[in-house]
């Protein structure tokens, strides 16, 4: 057994999230810079970040295709606009999946509140990289 410690992994992110991207798999993000301590995933499992919401932050609208977003709210609300159910509240301790498929799907993730926001975002795979069985 190994273990990834999240104070080994640098703390990065892009408009309003910040996060510790612990799982990314280089097939599907691309290679790695050296200091880059993330794992691979495993199978179809692609993606494992430990995200804060900034307040009033906002991911701004970006794609997603070919991928499964599953986001677990730890701490607080996020609100969810795009393609798939836009205005939709995800709340704290609730699961919100998303299914990219071969047309794929835009999104905007917001903290509209005034104060740091917590989630898990996963995210899978299944139609390009099948799971490796056992």
């Amino acid at each position: 057994m190994e273990t990834l410690h999240k104070k080994d992994i640098t703390k990065g992110g892009f408009a309003g999230i910040r996060e510790h991207q612990m799982i990314k798999e280089s097939r599907v993000f691309g290679r790695k810079p050296p200091n880059d301590k993330s794992w691979d995933g495993i199978g179809s499992f692609v993606y494992l970040s430990d995200a804060n919401f900034i307040p009033n932050g906002e991911t701004g609208m970006h794609p997603h295709r070919e991928i499964d977003v599953i986001s677990f709210m730890v701490k607080g609300r996020v609100l969810h606009e795009g393609t798939l159910e836009d205005g939709k509240i995800l709340d704290e301790s609730e699961i919100h999946v998303q299914r990219g498929g071969g047309s794929g799907f835009l999104h905007n993730e917001i903290n509209p509140d005034a104060t740091e926001r917590t989630a898990s975002m996963t995210s899978a795979s299944p139609a390009i990289y099948p799971p490796v069985t056992p």
